[in-house]
């Protein structure tokens, strides 16, 4: 057999060419060898049966058979027409007659008779032979054919068993040198050595083991799809329990653009399998929400029914060759309005990528009123509350330092005392499918008016100075004292300036001390700064 693709000489009985792998002939699953019995008439005389078996044994034993014939009838059909020609010749004449009217003996049949009864007559010079006995002639001659068949198909089945031996020697040296190949990684070695297996399997048992090897290996190799489905399509022939060898081949189909061949193979695969089958999605990524649009923010999970590495893009770019692509890890979020276009492929651990998949989703969403606050952006010399509302079924957050909120952010749980000094506020609210409303953003600067200015508090501090025993005992005149604005203070729900006082000796000694001075009512007090970040004050008999 003559390959029609590279013209390399084959064995008849390959499946595949060992050098290139184009397919030969159509796979045939059995284990069965065809065995060619001869064909044997059955006719409806006797002496027609005794003809058609006569010629049997002529022709298909000739020689030794013959003899054995030869042998039979010597000693019993010669006596037999010995007594024959002793009788009347009447009966020879009726005889023949019989012979004349017999429908079933044909002129060939007739003729092809090797001993014939001749009958001593004018019209057809035979001789007579009416004393042989049909029956025993006819037993004797289908015991040997009987024993010639027997010794035709024994000697077939001789010949098939010494064939599928020398077979399944070859099967068994190729397939344990494609293993070590195999386990050494040497992939295309491997492969023709399976190949050459594959092609000497002589049952369904060595052409599973080949062909799943030779599929193994061309999956790794890549670039041999059609080969791959040949093989598949030809395991599940020899054994349709495998549910493996479907869903491999459903994946070649869908990556060689032959989604028609999916839906007939499910249907002819055994009912307990189907209702997986038609789940099963294959290497190409699949998400969890169909294409379409979303009044809400939606989380995109994409997945795959085989253990596959996912890259994806949601520019529309394509994912398999941008440079961009990300490899799946978790839900791709959704959040803001917009339309989206992700496109997505497979990778398994042969580096074998599926076809890429494309899904758009429009987001448009339901509004969430912005949040409400009170009091409005200014400057406030009095305390203030921060107060927010929004509609029922929403969340409030909110910074203070300037980024836009998420839900990340401290959420609102009451009103705010504004602080002091210059501050600025972001809200936001969220309802719970997540759509997130517009920032509603508050600037205050609050500045207290107290009963005391700092000048009044200054001026009493200094005044109170001396009598709080801060100074050095040898408090000579000559001292110098600087003080410094701190900030204003919450103690204890009351208001201090806290000034700081640094004294310079005339002898250069110095010392500082920090003081809390009431904006009520301007009282002093010896000021100290804790580990939690708060004031607290004392008088000089608490030292």
């Amino acid at each position: 057999m003559i390959c029609p693709k590279c013209g390399n000489e084959c064995d008849d009985n390959q499946m595949f060419c060992n050098a290139c792998g184009t397919k030969l002939k159509n796979f045939v699953p059995t284990d069965q060898e065809e065995i060619v019995v001869p064909d044997r008439t059955r006719p409806t005389s006797n002496i027609h049966r005794e003809e058609s078996r006569t010629a049997a044994i002529n022709t298909g034993n000739k020689g030794k058979n013959d003899n054995v014939l030869n042998k039979e009838n010597k000693g019993k059909n010669d006596n037999a027409l010995n007594k024959e020609n002793k009788k009347p010749k009447k009966n020879s004449r009726r005889l023949e007659s019989e012979l004349l009217d017999n429908d079933n003996i044909t002129d060939a049949g007739f003729a092809s008779k090797k001993t014939k009864a001749k009958y001593k007559n004018d019209k057809y010079n035979v001789s007579s032979n009416k004393n042989v006995n049909p029956k025993k002639s006819g037993k004797n001659v289908a015991i040997v054919a009987l024993i010639a068949i027997v010794a035709v198909v024994a000697t077939v089945a001789i010949t098939i068993s010494i064939k599928k031996a020398s077979m399944t020697k070859k099967f068994n040296q190729y397939y344990n040198n494609g293993t070590v190949y195999y386990n050494q990684q040497n992939y295309k070695d491997a492969r023709t050595q399976f190949y050459t297996a594959s092609n000497n399997a002589v049952n369904n048992e060595q052409r599973v083991k080949s062909y799943v090897m030779v599929y193994k290996v061309d999956s790794i190799i890549g670039g041999y799809e059609k080969e791959e489905i040949e093989f598949l399509e030809a395991l599940i022939a020899i054994d349709n329990s495998n549910i493996d060898y479907y869903k491999e081949l459903i994946v070649l189909y869908q990556n060689n653009d032959m989604n028609s061949k999916i839906e007939p193979l499910i249907a002819g695969a055994p009912s307990n399998m189907k209702e997986e089958l038609t789940n099963y999605n294959g290497t190409i990524p699949v998400a969890n929400y169909k294409e379409g649009v979303y009044r809400n923010p939606i989380n995109v999970e994409l997945s795959s029914s085989n253990d596959v590495t996912i890259y994806y893009t949601t520019d529309g770019s394509n994912a398999i060759e941008s440079e961009t692509k990300t490899e799946y890890s978790s839900p791709i979020k959704l959040k803001k309005e917009g339309i989206y276009t992700i496109r997505a492929y497979s990778v398994d651990k042969n580096g074998k990528a599926s076809k890429e998949m494309t899904i758009k989703y429009t987001l448009e969403f339901i509004k969430v009123d912005a949040p409400i606050i009170k009091p409005d952006s200014g400057k406030y010399t009095s305390d203030q509350k921060i107060e927010a509302t929004a509609a029922s079924d929403t969340i409030i957050y909110y910074t203070t330092d300037g980024t836009t909120p998420t839900t990340k952010s401290k959420k609102y749980k009451g009103a705010i005392d504004m602080p002091k000094g210059d501050s600025i506020y972001y809200f936001i609210a969220v309802n719970a499918e997540g759509v997130v409303s517009d920032v509603t953003t508050r600037v205050y600067n609050f500045t207290p008016e107290y009963s005391k200015t700092y000048d009044e508090a200054l001026e009493s501090l200094k005044r109170s100075i001396g009598g709080m025993d801060i100074i050095f005992n040898d408090n000579d005149d000559g001292d110098i004292y600087n003080f410094e604005y701190r900030e204003i203070a919450e103690i204890s729900d009351k208001y201090y300036y806290i000034i700081s006082c640094e004294m310079t000796t005339k002898k250069n000694k110095t010392k500082s001390t920090t003081y809390a001075v009431s904006c009520d009512d301007a009282i002093c007090y010896k000021a100290s700064y804790g580990s939690d970040g708060n004031y607290s004050i004392s008088t000089s008999n608490d030292d």
